[in-house]
Parts: structure tokens; sequence; C-alpha cells
């Protein structure tokens, strides 16, 4: 056992030298301090999991090393540093242990409308293009039937509102902040919306937690890395990152219905997309925030 610990310690450790050096440019984004400071939050996790999975230090040291490394998480750990860190681990937990879920072949569904994520400053009245998360999100709480669907809550001055309260601004919105906002409807301590972080690892678990969101009634909002891997985005020259709502996983026929709040008529509305596109998205970057059941047991941070 002691022999076990000592190489958990070591593993854990190259981890701290392999965060350091793995995204020059996420790291370029933060201070010194904050670097270290994850540095070290990322070796203490993988010396807790390396020690309760020794035989998986491989795994667990490319899962940390992934996540951590992404400007997403670096967005999330500068908002709440704590539940950065547990997105980190319910990736490891995802990955380690079996699932949780029971689910059968067929339709997940939730009906969601289009809400353009164009909004005006309401003092310049300049034209914003950046308030997909905000967008997103009200779609989802009007399918959720947490909001009306009425024009007002469709409107760009409530997008801009929500995009406000979530700090949306030009470099976008924090994935973090987005939850957030969604739990504000969602009052249980057991089941509520997450962000899950997914890996190459860990993709094929995102669909049961999209299913899952989706038979419980709640739209999943996913953070698309590159939307260029959509078939149904023509612009394969141009990457963007991009929020959208999933409305519909169909297990029959492999597909999934994503609702776009593009302000580019072309993009927005409801697209079906396959299960290999969705695949595709959630390897590059697979960040999503869906409504489910909050693991029990402790976390290294709690």
């Amino acid at each position: 056992m002691k022999t076990k610990k000592i190489m958990a310690i070591l593993l854990a450790s190259i981890i701290s030298i392999l965060t350091m050096t793995m995204n020059v440019v996420a790291s370029n984004n933060i201070t010194f301090s904050h670097r270290n400071d994850i540095n070290e939050f990322a070796s203490n996790i993988a010396n807790v999991y390396i020690a309760k999975y020794p035989s998986e230090y491989i795994m667990i040291n490319n899962i940390i090393g992934e996540i951590v490394n992404k400007d997403v998480f670096i967005e999330c750990y500068e908002s709440d540093g704590k539940a950065a860190f547990q997105i980190v681990e319910d990736s490891l937990r995802d990955a380690l242990e079996p699932s949780v879920f029971a689910l059968k072949n067929g339709k997940y569904y939730v009906s969601v409308p289009t809400v353009s994520q164009v909004c005006y400053h309401p003092k310049t009245g300049e034209e914003l293009h950046y308030y997909c998360g905000p967008a997103s999100a009200l779609q989802a709480l009007i399918g959720n039937g947490k909001l009306s669907n009425i024009a007002q809550n469709q409107n760009s001055q409530k997008v801009y509102d929500v995009g406000s309260e979530m700090g949306t601004d030009s470099s976008g919105t924090n994935i973090s902040n987005l939850t957030s906002y969604m739990q504000k409807y969602y009052k249980s301590t057991s089941i509520t919306y997450k962000t899950k972080a997914f890996t190459r690892f860990t993709y094929d678990k995102a669909i049961d937690f999209v299913k899952y969101s989706l038979q419980n009634g709640a739209a999943p909002v996913i953070r698309i890395d590159d939307t260029s891997v959509l078939d149904y985005y023509s612009s394969k020259e141009e990457s963007l990152t991009h929020y959208v709502t999933i409305s519909e996983v169909d297990t029959i026929n492999n597909t999934v219905t994503l609702v776009d709040p593009n302000y580019e008529l072309k993009y927005q509305g409801s697209h079906t997309i396959t299960m290999d596109e969705f695949i595709k998205l959630v390897n590059i970057n697979g960040w999503i925030s869906v409504y489910t059941n909050v693991k029990t047991g402790s976390y290294v941070y709690e």
C-alpha cells in the first residue's frame, strides 16, 4: 500500500509539470500565480484518484491534463475555483465508475423555441452578436416550461438582460455562469443543472447525460468549440465558438437535434445532426450544461 501511495504522489507530481507545458495559449491567459494554483489543485486531485485507481493513472493524468488546460476551464476557475475542480472530479468519476443511467433506445425530446442571439446595447444601440449563451439558456428555459413562451421572453432586451446577469462580454459567456443562471429555476439540491466536461475518454457518457436531461424535461445547452465540424455550417473555413440548445436525441436513427440562436438566418433554428457529428463536438471540447443528479460522496474541494 505504501508503494502505491508513493507511486501516486510521484505521478501526481508529473501532472504538475505536464499542465504547465501542454497548452501555452491557455497558460498565457492567466496570471502565473493562478497557473501555480491550478497545477497544485490538479496534482492533489490526481494524487487522490490515482491512490484509489492506481491501474488507471495514465487515463487520470490525461483527463486532468486535457481539462485544466482548456481556456473554458480557466474561465470557470476564475469564476469559481472550487466548482471548476468539481467539474474535473465529475469527469474522472464518469470515466472510472459505472454509468448511473439505465436508459432505453428511443426519442428524448423537449420542444425548444428559437431565440435570436442578436441584441442591442441599451445606451449606444450597438448591435451585439456574441449573446448566443444567454439566448441558448432562454431557449432551454422556455422549452422546459420555466419561462412562458411569449415575445417578451424572446426579445433582444431579455437576451441582453440575461447576458448582463451572466457577465457576457465580447469574449462570450462563461459556462459556469450560464449553469448558475439555469440553477436559479431549479431549487433542488440533489438534481439540478450542472456543467459537465467530457473528454475523448468519456465522450460516450455525454449522450447518456443529455438523454437523462431531456427525459426530465430539461433541455441541455452545449458549448461548441468549433462549429466547422457541423455539416450545416457551410463556411468550413470559419471556426466559431458557439452555444446552442439540444432539443432531441433519437437513438433509433442516431441523430441529435440542435436549436441554434445564430444571428445569421441560414444557421438559425432547428438542425438535426448525426451522432458522429455530436461525438466530434464532444471530442473537441465537450462542455455541456445538463440537468442531472448531483453525485453523492465528497469532492476533494467542497
